[in-house]
Parts: C-alpha cells; structure tokens; sequence
C-alpha cells in the first residue's frame, strides 16, 4: 500500500471503520457498509485503482453520502465522491485519473438517463475535496 492508502486507511479507522483486505470479494473490487462500519477491498485491485476507490469511499463517508434507491441520487452522490476523490489524490501527487474516468463515464450516463433536471454538482464536489484534503493532512 502507497502512503495515500495507508492515510485513508487510517481516517477511516478513525470513525471506526474496519478495513479488511479479501482474496474473494467474487465480482466487486470494493464496499463500504455504513451499517456494520466495515470497508473491504479485493486483494487484487491494482494499485491505481486502489488509491482512488479508498479515497471515493471516504469521500462518501465524509459527505453524509447514505444508500439510495433513487438512481437519479445515486448517479449524483458517486460523481461527487469520484470527482473529489480525484481532485485530492492528484493535488496530492497521485493520478488516478486512469482509474477514475471509466466510473465518471459511467455515472455521467445514468445521471443523463435519470435526471430530469440536472443540478450543477461543481459547488458540492469542490467543497467535499477541500475537507477531504484537510481530513487527510492529519494521517499523511
């Protein structure tokens, strides 16, 4: 693990997550579940992608993010938690870019199909990946 996984790692410990790293997770690279406050990655997630999924999940964690049913908030909260993932991780000299834009593609296109109107998430995302970046000078 690079010194940004170890950092998010240890943010999380600190609301009191547990962070298990699993050979089998079947098809999924990562979860968090706020109800048992437990975060699982697949042991064999590369690096890159890595980074940025434990920086999205605590980007969600930190912006009260709860599970949807409404796919049109669904599609909103993961933009902003992938956006400000990747804002952060490259202020902080890791690109993970590479790993973030196939999920940004993604969630652009169900926010295309199920939002009626369409809310600026600019404001949000940047505001999510100022205290993100704080939260994470404390354990760098």
């Amino acid at each position: 693990m690079n010194k940004l996984e170890k950092a998010v790692i240890r943010a999380l410990k600190s609301y009191g997550y547990s962070v298990e790293v699993r050979r089998d997770t079947g098809s999924n690279l990562a979860w968090i579940d706020p109800k048992k406050k437990e975060f699982v990655i697949a042991a064999r997630t590369p690096v890159t992608a890595r980074t940025q999924i434990v920086l999205h999940e605590l980007a969600h964690l930190m912006g009260g993010h709860q599970p949807v049913r409404n796919k049109c908030l669904k599609a909103n909260q993961e933009l902003i938690a992938e956006r400000a993932a990747a804002m952060v991780a490259r202020r902080l000299g890791y690109d993970t870019m590479s790993a973030a834009i196939f999920y940004i593609n993604i969630q652009e296109t169900n926010r295309e199909r199920y939002c009626k109107e369409k809310t600026n998430l600019k404001e949000e995302t940047i505001m999510l990946a100022m205290e993100l970046y704080e939260e994470l000078q404390q354990w760098l």
